[in-house]
């Protein structure tokens, strides 16, 4: 059995293993099965305990999610002539240089996410572009969502993960 004290609706504390389950202003005694911690809310009409509803975010925290969604999207390689491409950051700069370090005619031997593949130049100038445009439309998704939480329009997470992002694809 345990002991929960509780002040004003809201669990102060738990104490674990009583063996005296008699009455005690402000308290319950329930099973150690019942899982609850402090900062739940209880519940007196039919004795239960509910977490506290998450805090409401603030437009800092908004855009610091939506940016590392933006990271995320963006580091998370893309598909290109049914390759999966990563897009880390390291890959980004090797991707960004790889068609200087050939001649036109000429090819190369790439290492994807799904495998080796040969590409000549004019092809890892396509792959070179396909990034690049990934990436800024990374940036724009970003972008728009912040302008959507500084109009208050965006107010929750679940907003922002419902917006259109680039796809990984």
């Amino acid at each position: 059995m345990k002991r929960i004290i509780i002040k004003n609706s809201i669990v102060d504390l738990v104490k674990l293993n009583i063996t005296d389950i008699s009455d005690q202003p402000n308290s319950v005694v329930v099973d150690d099965t019942v899982d609850v911690f402090g900062g739940w809310i209880y519940n007196e009409d039919d004795v239960t305990f509910s977490a506290p509803p998450d805090p409401i975010p603030t437009k800092d925290m908004l855009k610091v999610y939506a940016a590392n969604k933006r990271w995320e999207i963006e580091v998370g390689g893309i598909s290109f002539g049914g390759n999966t491409v990563t897009t880390d950051d390291r890959s980004k700069l090797l991707i960004e240089g790889a068609p200087e370090t050939i001649n036109p005619g000429e090819s190369t031997n790439v290492k994807t996410a799904t495998g080796w593949v040969t590409l000549d130049q004019a092809t890892l100038l396509l792959l070179r572009e396909a990034v690049r445009s990934h990436v800024q439309n990374c940036f724009n998704a970003e972008k728009s969502v912040s302008d959507k939480i500084d109009a208050e329009t965006i107010t929750t997470y679940a907003e922002i993960d419902a917006e259109v992002w680039p796809a990984n694809d």
